[in-house]
């Protein structure tokens, strides 16, 4: 009986070595990119084993650039002629490859559905400050509304269900504390009373964000200076200039800024098609200057719907955001780096009065030339953070699994891009800091995108691959 399967082994060995192939929907999104034009595609590609350098090497063969790579778990994010696509992907030395999402360009319409890009009201109300807000007795008393919400009267406890409350009871101490989770999604609500404070193992009062991590998009071209593009991410700085008298011109307009002394200047640029721009936008309007030039013709006519001024001080290593779009920096609070400072900037201005907080919470990245403006803006990300580690002290109204946890928030889905979402992956589990890692994982890894659901897609692969370090 043996003897009679020998002769089957070569095409064992042949099926063993067979390429990855595209599927159905890989295929298409090839055919619509080639269809428009596209000169070059961001491929995502989890390399077989041991075969990443081999994949590099053919990379650069066939007139591509290498974007990022990961050696110890075989992932190549790289930057292909779309032309020669097909023939790359050819090959066994690939075990699973994503053509990755132009962003903006085709948005949802490449998965079934599509939203189009937000655009604001023709007239955006204003804010009329001579006008007294409507009057609340009491903003914490009233809230939750009553009657007639049952959900927020008697919210569901997750704790109870699964005896977390006794379990703390039983074993004092053990509610997080000194732990360090690395959470994949988008940011949280960083104002939120319920993500203020984490512990040490010591029971010491920590922010609950140890830090904040964006990450640009990757270009769908050769020239690896190319200025990234990405959800809250400014222009690249300018060259320093002096300020003297507080004034500082820059391409023809002169700015206020808080101090004399050396300054470069920058542009930060909501487009309608980044995450929370509704949000950005009617928040940020009820404190624009009167006067206020949102955006230039050029902007406009790119998608942009705010254009923000920057000021950057390489000395004191802090930014200054023009919230009210007056050209006056003097009036800004500077905001440092949030991974050395812990300081949180805010957009907006609330009114105690009310139970609704007209602003948004923002950490502050720099990498190289360039800085990320990091919006706490994801109901989602509020939504899964809370109920990992959601925390009462000091003003909050509920308790997480591990409210003593510390949180590393980390852009996952900034960019509808499998290749950010993979990065975010290979970050959490690689931050020196972080002990566990949470990943809402209902786009990239459940299939809604289109992936196989049976782990052989890139971030399924890569994922166990990390697992297994």
């Amino acid at each position: 009986m043996m003897k009679n399967l020998l002769w089957l082994a070569p095409w064992l060995a042949l099926l063993a070595a067979r390429a990855w192939g595209m599927d159905e929907v890989q295929s298409g999104k090839l055919a619509l990119y080639e269809a428009n034009g596209e000169p070059y595609a961001v491929i995502a590609i989890a390399a077989a084993e041991g075969r990443s350098g081999e994949v590099i090497d053919r990379v650069r063969r066939e007139g591509g650039r290498v974007d990022y790579v990961r050696k110890d778990v075989d992932y190549v994010a790289a930057v292909l002629p779309t032309a020669r696509i097909r023939k790359f992907l050819d090959h066994s030395s690939i075990a699973a490859a994503e053509l990755d999402n132009f962003r903006g360009r085709y948005g949802e319409a490449l998965f079934g559905w599509e939203t189009p890009p937000w655009s604001p009201p023709k007239t955006p109300a204003r804010t009329d400050a001579s006008k007294p807000a409507t009057p609340v007795r009491n903003a914490r008393a009233d809230w939750p509304p009553k009657p007639g919400a049952p959900n927020l009267e008697q919210p569901y406890d997750i704790l109870k269900d699964m005896d977390g409350i006794a379990f703390r009871e039983r074993h004092d101490g053990n509610d997080g504390r000194g732990v360090v989770i690395g959470y994949v999604e988008w940011f949280p609500d960083f104002l939120s009373p319920e993500l203020q404070t984490a512990l040490s193992a010591s029971g010491e009062p920590l922010p609950k964000f140890l830090d904040v991590i964006n990450f640009p998009a990757t270009l769908p071209t050769l020239d690896p200076q190319a200025q990234s593009i990405g959800e809250f991410w400014t222009s690249r700085f300018s060259a320093p200039m002096t300020a003297r008298s507080r004034k500082l011109t820059h391409q023809g307009k002169t700015y206020s800024v808080p101090l004399d002394g050396s300054f470069r200047v920058t542009r930060l640029a909501v487009s309608s098609t980044d995450g929370g721009v509704q949000r950005i936008y009617d928040i940020g309007q009820k404190v624009w200057s009167e006067h206020a030039v949102l955006v230039s013709k050029q902007e406009a006519a790119a998608g942009v719907l705010i254009s923000y001024p920057v000021l950057w001080s390489d000395r004191t290593r802090q930014a200054w955001l023009d919230t009210d779009l007056d050209g006056d920096f003097a009036d800004e609070v500077a905001v440092g780096e949030y991974r050395r400072t812990h300081e949180l900037g805010i957009v907006g201005r609330d009114d105690p009065t009310t139970p609704v907080r007209d602003t948004i919470g923002y950490a502050l990245q720099r990498e190289g030339d360039r800085l990320s403006f990091n919006f706490g803006v994801g109901n989602h990300a509020s939504a899964v953070a809370g109920a990992a580690v959601a925390n009462r002290a000091p003003a909050g109204r509920i308790d997480g699994v591990a409210p003593g946890a510390q949180l590393v928030a980390i852009s996952g889905h900034g960019n509808n891009s499998v290749a950010t979402f993979v990065r975010g992956i290979i970050t959490a589990f690689t931050h020196p800091d972080v002990d566990v890692v949470l990943i809402e994982g209902n786009l990239y890894l459940s299939g809604v995108y289109h992936l196989p659901r049976d782990a052989r897609s890139v971030p399924a692969l890569i994922l166990s691959r990390l697992q297994a370090r």
